[in-house]
């Protein structure tokens, strides 16, 4: 995956490498809003390390997800029953680092299954998901859980920021139409925040408001066009 390392990816990589080289405690957490590129930087670990990676949803069980894990990881699985997949997971899972996108989706019972292969079979994970995710870990009524899972977690955190003028430049804007200039990368940056997914959604209006008058260059009118074509 070609993807520029802004200050975001370059702390994600070495949050990665913090959790892999833990002897225990090895699970890490990254939070974004929606759109701030999380599932992209998922994918990009899971390519560096050679990781497993799985993207929940909402209602997920710890046997779905254990599965989805052990899917991802390449393996064939076998037949049979939950105790059969967790018997199987002891093979597979030590020493590999699982990434968990839309972690915000799942419960403590299915953190607990993480937590679980942290522990008990040498597995690195990093939890990626919206600050939903901090509700379920500050839930009172699973205290002594949560509280396993945070502790395991301690500092080895990262919360996405929007990339800043330059590195939304070269990430998004350079790859789509070549060097802009200073000024229009910092309207760009100005119209998007710095986020990804939006940044991405005004190249693609950009793209049709120059197809559709036939131009030929980006222009300020042309990026304004776009975000107000974007907001109806």
């Amino acid at each position: 995956m070609d993807i520029i390392e802004t200050k975001n990816v370059k702390k994600a990589l070495r949050l990665a490498e913090t959790v892999i080289a833990s002897s225990d405690r090895r699970i890490g957490q990254i939070v974004g809003e929606p759109g701030s590129g999380k599932t992209a930087l998922s994918k990009l670990l899971a390519e560096r390390f050679s990781g497993i990676r799985v993207c929940c949803f909402e209602g997920i069980s710890k046997a779905q997800l254990t599965r989805d894990i052990l899917e991802a990881s390449g393996a064939t699985l076998p037949g049979g029953t939950s105790y059969d997949m967790m018997a199987f997971s002891r093979q597979i899972l030590p020493g590999r680092l699982i990434i968990v996108d839309e972690a915000n989706h799942l419960r403590i019972q299915q953190l607990e299954r993480v937590r679980y292969f942290c522990d008990e079979l040498g597995t690195a994970a990093i939890l990626m998901g919206t600050p939903l995710v901090n509700k379920v870990l500050s839930a009172q009524a699973t205290a002594v859980l949560t509280k396993q899972l945070t502790g395991r977690i301690g500092s080895k955190r990262l919360d996405i920021s929007p990339m800043d003028p330059r590195e939304l430049a070269a990430t998004v804007l350079v790859p789509a139409f070549g060097d802009l200039g200073p000024d229009l990368s910092k309207a760009f940056h100005a119209l998007t925040g710095g986020w990804w997914r939006e940044a991405l959604e005004l190249v693609d209006g950009i793209k049709r408001i120059m197809a559709a008058n036939k131009l030929e260059s980006v222009t300020l009118s042309v990026l304004t066009a776009a975000k107000k074509e974007g907001a109806m």
